[in-house]
């Protein structure tokens, strides 16, 4: 058995939800609408500017984030999120320089291992800790792929998922192998998030989910 990647988790809200739907390109969501439209007004703006053809590169690209399902959370939100961390980075380094220069001597003894303090197994199972910005109080849609180590899908078993310590899903996984469950995290924090197939001791699918405010 071998863990298979998040194949996304989104946050479910009305800006999300497909509401408007189209003969050939299927339902689209108010967000799609708002990208796609968006894009749709630049290129029309730039053609009639410059009159060249590369003018439809927006709406390819505003078309390419609309239509595309991203983990975690949409493209916008990743660019604030990134904007976040570059300059909280550029705070904490400066933080840590100011620290090292008054405390050189204590930072090596903290660094130090007490005599008889156990030291942690070179195999230990290294979970994965996923940042989501979201809204705890809003429900949440994930979907997770299960396979067999040869790449078989684990299909039509029975699964329990457990999130946070309690068991919020029992289902069966589709013939592709996957699974798909509603959260609500409730709160701020570290929530652990788990996957068992019956007949199976171990969880075949584990993450620590980091849920953040925006």
């Amino acid at each position: 058995m071998k863990q298979i990647e998040l194949l996304y988790f989104e946050d479910l809200s009305p800006l999300h939800e497909a509401v408007f739907a189209f003969p050939i390109i299927g339902k689209l969501s108010m967000r799609q609408m708002a990208i796609v439209g968006f894009s749709a007004i630049i290129t029309w703006s730039a053609y009639q500017t410059f009159e060249s053809p590369l003018a439809i590169t927006a709406l390819v690209v505003g078309s390419y984030f609309g239509f595309k399902k991203f983990h975690v959370k949409p493209p916008e939100m990743q660019l604030i999120s990134i904007i976040i961390f570059m300059l909280a980075k550029q705070t904490s380094c400066k933080k840590s320089i100011t620290w090292q220069t008054h405390h050189k001597n204590q930072s090596k003894k903290l660094a130090q291992p007490k005599l008889f303090e156990p030291i942690m197994p070179a195999s230990q199972k290294q979970i994965r800790v996923r940042d989501v910005f979201a809204d705890p109080r809003k429900p949440m849609r994930l979907q997770i792929k299960l396979e067999m180590p040869d790449g078989t899908p684990i299909s039509n078993a029975k699964t329990r998922v457990e999130f946070d310590g309690n068991v919020i899903s029992t289902l069966s996984t589709n013939n592709n192998g996957e699974i798909e469950v509603l959260i609500i995290p409730q709160t701020l924090g570290h929530k652990r998030l788990s996957v068992f197939v019956e007949g199976i001791k171990d969880p075949v699918f584990e993450e620590i989910i980091h849920i953040r405010d925006f």
